[in-house]
């Protein structure tokens, strides 16, 4: 027989109707291999077979030089993404990311979403509680005394070099000439019209060594990163590497966090004057080598522990254990959502329509190349409805006349909208023209069926606008 038969319906074996004495040996062992069924094999199985027949053992090695493969011809028909992949049944569907502390989490009863490509907890529910009453419990506790979230699934980036800090200036709103080993700083990424890409955290490990964390979508900023390096400043000694699975995380927030870290940690003093805001220090938590910052996402004083991740369940057990007295909960990413809203603090991927600028947020601050002004530029603001018990919806666009013509001439869009359990009534972030220039007017929210939604325009920081609570 030829190596490539001119007749598609001729089996490899030649007879179209007899079983080739190998094929019996591939049931089982190749994936989608089954029982010889005489002129209807698919064309695709056997092709795939006898690729794939070298695994199968020694005595089927020769088989693809003897026999040849199948012919591929217009009329062969195409293999689905089904037959490459399996099916789009529950879990099959996508392939998911879990923490290292995953286990815990479902033990526990938690619900979980899907952020990407990870699977985090979204809520912790207790025998009776809706998904409201969890995440209200959940905030007052964090709040008011202590919360710690699983955090392991942020972005982090670890870059070294001799020239590492000279390219982080240049990428970055901010510099980071004089950032300290210890020290920690916010920055911004921005495209190359000067709106923002991405956000993250800058500790410095090093004088030639920095770990990034972002809020998301590590790999898209990695490569991102390595685009500018490569193509824009080669001659940039350094080199950067995703180390996200490499570490779990957990953020033990609230005023009395120190009180549950000083029962585990060893070699670290945890007290304000020694480990000030936006510090990081290395330490033992559990009896596991650990780094541990000083930054916050709630608003709340906050430490985010880092362990390798193998250590990671048995890290955040023990923080379970000495909080327990202090009645430490357990949070999931709706409780965060609250929390961070609540201070106003900037989701990127959320909080931006494509052309925010560091100057139109509250984040401003973080960049000290100096503000531009431009004309009606959208910026972030809060929502308080008239109603403090109406909830605005996500994605309500925002207009300054009650009965706005049309088409309307949209002011802007509702970014974030939560019911704050602390404050106790609905607030809402969203992106205004000139919206620091209307504090306190009020606009209307239209999120579609003919319904008006009458709001005030606030500062986006609710709660705590002095960061007191913070420098604890």
């Amino acid at each position: 027989m030829p190596k490539h038969s001119k007749n598609p319906q001729v089996h490899l074996a030649g007879d179209a109707g007899s079983k080739p004495d190998w094929w019996d040996a591939l049931i089982g062992v190749v994936p989608g291999v089954t029982a010889w069924r005489p002129l209807l094999l698919d064309r695709i199985q056997a092709s795939d077979a006898l690729f794939a027949a070298p695994a199968a053992g020694p005595s089927l090695n020769n088989i693809i030089s003897d026999r040849g493969t199948t012919p591929r011809r217009p009329d062969t028909p195409p293999a689905t993404f089904g037959i490459r992949a399996g099916r789009d049944t529950g879990n099959l569907f996508e392939p998911a990311r879990v923490t290292p502390i995953h286990a815990w989490h479902a033990r526990q009863g938690a619900e979980f979403e899907e952020l990407g490509p990870w699977r985090r907890p979204w809520f912790y529910p207790k025998p009776g509680e809706n998904l409201h009453q969890a995440v209200d419990r959940e905030c007052l506790a964090t709040r008011h005394g202590v919360g710690i979230m699983d955090t392991s699934p942020l972005g982090k980036l670890d870059i070294r070099g001799a020239d590492a800090r000279e390219f982080l200036r240049r990428i970055h709103t901010h510099g980071w000439t004089k950032l300290g080993v210890g020290k920690c700083r916010y920055g911004l990424m921005c495209e190359e019209d000067g709106t923002v890409f991405a956000d993250g955290l800058l500790a410095c490990l090093g004088d030639d060594h920095f770990i990034m964390t972002t809020s998301g979508g590590a790999e898209g900023v990695l490569q991102w990163l390595a685009l500018w390096h490569q193509t824009e400043w080669p001659e940039l000694e350094l080199y950067m590497s995703g180390v996200t699975e490499r570490w779990a995380a957990m953020t033990v927030s609230g005023p009395n966090s120190r009180k549950v870290l000083e029962k585990v940690c060893e070699g670290v003093d945890l007290s304000g004057e020694a480990f000030a805001f936006m510090d990081w220090r290395p330490a033992t938590v559990a009896g596991v080598a650990a780094r541990i910052f000083r930054f916050s996402f709630t608003g709340e004083l906050s430490f985010e522990v880092q362990v390798q991740a193998s250590y990671g369940l048995h890290v955040w057990e023990a923080l379970m254990d000495a909080g327990a007295g202090l009645n430490i909960t357990p949070c999931g990413t709706e409780a965060m959502q609250v929390l961070r809203a609540e201070k106003g603090t900037v989701i990127v991927g959320q909080d931006r329509d494509g052309f925010v600028t560091p100057d139109d947020t509250v984040m401003a601050r973080s960049s000290d190349r100096g503000s531009r002004s431009r004309s009606a530029p959208k910026q972030l603001i809060g929502l308080r409805a008239k109603d403090p018990r109406v909830l605005i919806p996500e994605g309500a666009r925002i207009a300054l006349d009650p009965e706005p013509a049309s088409p309307a001439q949209m002011a802007g869009l509702v970014s974030a909208s939560h019911y704050s359990a602390c404050l106790g009534q609905a607030i809402a972030l969203g992106l205004v023209k000139g919206g620091s220039r209307r504090l306190g007017q009020t606009v209307y929210c239209l999120p579609g069926n003919g319904r008006v939604l009458e709001a005030e325009i606030t500062s986006p920081i609710f709660y705590d606008p002095k960061g007191e609570r913070l420098h604890r």
